[in-house]
């Protein structure tokens, strides 16, 4: 379906629904990565937009030869493409300058550049110094030690994972500080040591998407959601979301060849959680606790502030013309208690071009009347998500 500028939304049916999700994009862009440095071909693949961005820029990359100069890698607004792309051009042969949209180019990179200088990188800074555009020139590395600032992202981490066996001498990272998100770095390493095991591609679903069916269906509070593909058994960070929809009443249990969710009774009317290995889930959990008049304090969320959006401010806008009146403070919490205002009689909502704000804040459309600007947002990620959501609506 073709939507336009904006998308009015409101209720849904009930029944059993098999939910189509995609791929993990946090584990295949992770395979892309290891793939192209193990000299298998990577085609352009279209799962979402992250997807073919990182895989369109690995492919142009596999293409060229070293006397080859590509001036303009065009990342759009992965951040994900952007990290680890700057850590494979440093180990690839050839002239490389990663850019991509204004956003991107506002999002923090110095931390990795600076540890892959100190490797002996070639890389430099178009226009503003910690940030992209890059300019980078393929050599070899030397390895050792290495000290991070992974504080703001566990994907630089990640990054410098993904190259250690092209590095002399292998990488040991020494971290400087608190570290974002360390369940992707875990994540990272099931993977790196499942391709070295000559295990490469999972077909993982993905747990981040399923995360926004959780939220629905703690609205809905009936029927039955099936996600076929999708793993109990699964490192993927987002998994720990059955813990916690748990505590607001949604039930998962296992099926052959996926899971299956229903309505089991919010089991709290307070929510005290720790989310910083799960980040992508928080503005779901947010908007699914004030729906159900849940209070929350989540702590672990002061990352969301640097994402594709500022998404606490994006989550405390938008919730703000719903009537919940959201607080924040810079510790890295954000809290709800029970402050309730009228909210705007047919909310529209700004995507703020993220498409975890988009989806999170469809879930308020199955209780009201809401319009959401820029929907397509959600093909960053998740193409198809408004096509399921067509299915469970009146």
């Amino acid at each position: 379906m073709t939507y336009g500028s904006q998308f009015t939304i409101h209720n849904a049916g009930e029944g059993k629904f098999s939910i189509g999700l995609p791929l993990s994009k946090s584990v295949r862009a992770r395979e892309l990565v290891l793939d192209a440095l193990n000299g298998i071909e990577v085609g352009v693949e279209d799962e979402n937009d992250d997807i073919f961005v990182l895989s369109r820029a690995l492919k142009q990359c596999t293409m060229h030869n070293a006397q080859c100069t590509i001036t303009n890698l065009d990342l759009h607004h992965s951040g994900t493409a952007l990290r680890f792309m700057t850590a494979y051009c440093a180990v690839s042969e050839g002239e490389f300058v990663l850019t991509g949209s204004k956003r991107l180019c506002e999002r923090p990179i110095k931390p990795l550049v600076d540890v892959l200088l100190a490797m002996g990188a070639d890389i430099s800074y178009v226009d503003k110094e910690g940030f992209a555009p890059l300019k980078i020139k393929g050599k070899a590395l030397r390895g050792g030690r290495v000290r991070l600032d992974a504080s703001l992202s566990s994907q630089f981490a990640s990054a410098l994972m993904l190259i250690a066996d092209r590095v002399e001498g292998g990488i040991e990272i020494e971290y400087e500080g608190d570290v974002a998100s360390k369940s992707y770095i875990r994540l990272t390493n099931s993977v790196i040591e499942r391709y070295r095991r000559g295990v490469g591609y999972s077909g993982e679903k993905d747990w981040s998407s399923a995360t926004v069916w959780y939220a629905m269906m703690a609205v809905l509070k009936r029927g039955e959601f099936r996600f076929l593909g999708l793993s109990l058994d699964s490192v993927q960070p987002d998994r720990a979301v059955v813990e916690v929809f748990a505590r607001l009443g949604v039930e998962t249990k296992e099926i052959e060849g996926g899971v299956a969710i229903e309505w089991s009774g919010c089991k709290v009317n307070k929510l005290e959680l720790n989310c910083e290995n799960m980040p992508d889930a928080v503005m779901y959990i947010v908007v699914v606790a004030c729906l159900l008049g849940v209070e929350f304090e989540i702590s672990g969320v002061k990352t969301l502030r640097v994402k594709e959006s500022d998404r606490i401010g994006a989550m405390m806008t938008e919730m703000r013309k719903c009537g919940y009146a959201l607080k924040y403070d810079e510790k890295g919490k954000i809290c709800w208690l029970g402050e309730r205002g009228e909210g705007e009689k047919v909310p529209y909502i700004n995507a703020y071009n993220d498409h975890r704000i988009a989806m999170s804040m469809s879930i308020v459309g199955l209780m009201r009347e809401i319009e959401i600007e820029n929907p397509e947002v959600v093909n960053k990620s998740y193409p198809n998500f408004w096509d399921e959501f067509d299915r469970i609506k009146k």
